[in-house]
């Protein structure tokens, strides 16, 4: 059974936000520091007394018909950033299982823009993108800049997790931000926003697909590493 890495602050916190997301945990959490493995494969529908409860299963986002083909292209993409991404994950120390994220935020594809405005490989809002250090500017936009917004987007991803105190939150976060987060911990909001609650499931899809496509009826033929030189960003 697939696993995803979730580091563990408090127990009772990850357990909480995780039913609030329609994740079901498969093994049991154990007292322990560090990253604790736990799985995160959706099971069945979650209903809690904060929400309406929703399926927690998003494979079928990754495998209905009519979206294959557009899976199949994200999944040769993937192959032109892996080494990339990877290599900045362990630069940060992070899971990396986040390689996958790029797959539920852009399809892996650098010039993505959305509705919302945010753009890139890992979907940066301008602001966000300024506060990591990334000039979003009429004259140039570095979220489409590969390197320069996976440095970014990994370390705000590393200051989630450091404020939010687990993985699971910290995701959350990224999609809804950290202060919709705290409502929902502080029971000041009912519950996260129906995009969040399919959010971090579906990525949790984009990991198992990802990591066995064959699995799912695909086939991938990755794009060549790109090549590239890492340069840091301003602290």
């Amino acid at each position: 059974m697939s696993k995803v890495l979730i580091g563990r602050e408090d127990e009772a916190v990850t357990l909480r936000i995780a039913l609030l997301l329609g994740l079901v945990f498969s093994t049991p959490v154990v007292s322990g520091g560090g990253e604790l493995p736990i799985s995160l494969v959706p099971e069945r529908i979650i209903r809690t007394g904060m929400n309406d409860g929703f399926a927690a299963d998003q494979t079928d986002f990754f495998t209905i018909r009519w979206r294959r083909a557009a899976v199949l292209r994200a999944l040769e993409r993937s192959g032109r950033y892996r080494g990339m991404i990877l290599g900045v994950l362990a630069e940060e120390g992070l899971p990396p299982d986040l390689f996958y994220l790029p797959m539920v935020e852009s399809e892996y594809s650098p010039t993505a823009v959305s509705w919302a405005g945010a753009a890139g490989l890992w979907q940066l809002m301008p602001q966000t993108a300024r506060v990591m250090g990334l000039e979003v500017s009429d004259r140039v936009d570095e979220r489409l800049d590969p390197v320069k917004s996976t440095r970014a987007a990994l370390r705000h991803l590393k200051d989630l997790r450091a404020n939010c105190g687990d993985w699971t939150s910290a995701l959350a976060a990224y999609n809804c931000g950290t202060a919709v987060v705290t409502a929902v911990l502080a029971k000041k909001r009912a519950a996260f926003p129906a995009e969040t609650r399919l959010y971090v499931p579906r990525f949790v899809a984009a990991v198992q697909v990802g990591r066995n496509p064959k699995k799912y009826g695909y086939q991938p033929r990755y794009e060549p590493a790109m090549a590239m030189t890492v340069a840091d960003l301003p602290s």
